[in-house]
């Protein structure tokens, strides 16, 4: 976890295991402090933070030590006075560091051009911040194939490549990524979610889903008029999968208030609401 002043905490997963209807603590803030972002390690990782005033650090995970759950962390970059920091990335989620200012300027800088010191330092600059720039919004590791979006104070969003965007130094200012009237700044940036794979992995994922529910003796080899069955609502999700199949096969409306399905030979009664 990060905090916008500066604030790193890690914590073992299994201590958010048991969450209660109300939630449960994460991390002890100070009142001007607040949580900007969260991931997911395993002790291996190394840690971008990215300051408004365009400076940056990257330590080894391994300088912060594990603490418990309703813990304040320890200091992961020290801040000049105004500063905060608006990003955490990791070195395993991209080869570049994608850097944008609230002018709408960005530009792509390489994470090897950081090397890693210890935990609690200044860092170095990673941007150059003039009058034309503004200060920084929004930091992102990324890879060419990717794709980011940027929206800003008015609503307008833009949708663009990242191998479209130019690869600079450390020290330099970024390039106009979205044109922007001078009361307008940039409210946020994100990475587009790939979804070239998702169908793939989706089948794959329903498919093991299948096998590890094993619903095959709540539903094969029953007679058809058999009583109706109660479903917990992750077999639900998966046997409204496995129909949606069936409903195309037999080309059912799915219309009537009870349902055969061949497929499965089962009759199951829709609820009304």
């Amino acid at each position: 976890m990060a905090t916008k002043k500066g604030i790193v905490k890690k914590t073992a997963i299994t201590d958010y295991a048991n969450v209660r209807k109300t939630g449960l603590a994460a991390i002890t803030l100070r009142e001007d402090d607040e949580l900007i972002e969260v991931k997911f390690t395993d002790d291996s990782q190394d840690i971008f933070l990215v300051t408004k005033y365009g400076q940056c650090i990257r330590f080894h995970e391994t300088d912060v030590r594990s603490t418990g759950r309703v813990s304040m962390g320890v200091i992961g970059m020290s801040l000049a006075d105004g500063d905060e920091v608006v990003g955490m990335q990791l070195n395993t989620q991209g080869e570049h560091l994608l850097i944008v200012s609230e002018r709408g300027l960005g530009k792509r800088t390489s994470i090897d051009e950081f090397t890693a010191q210890n935990r609690g330092g200044k860092g170095v600059k990673c941007y150059k911040i003039t009058e034309k720039t503004g200060n920084l919004v929004g930091v992102k590791a990324v890879n060419d194939d990717n794709e980011i979006m940027i929206i800003n104070t008015e609503g307008i969003i833009i949708r663009m490549k990242v191998s479209d965007i130019s690869i600079l130094g450390r020290v330099t200012s970024g390039v106009k990524l979205i044109n922007m009237e001078n009361d307008v700044t940039v409210a946020s940036i994100t990475k587009v979610k790939e979804d070239e794979t998702l169908e793939g992995e989706e089948a794959a994922e329903n498919a093991e889903t299948y096998e590890q529910l094993d619903l095959s003796e709540l539903i094969y080899g029953l007679p058809m008029g058999e009583a109706d069955f109660m479903l917990n609502e992750a077999q639900e999700i998966q046997y409204n999968e496995m129909c949606q199949e069936c409903r195309q096969e037999c080309k059912q409306s799915f219309r009537c208030q009870v349902v055969e399905c061949p497929k499965f030979r089962v009759r199951r009664s829709r609820k009304k609401k």
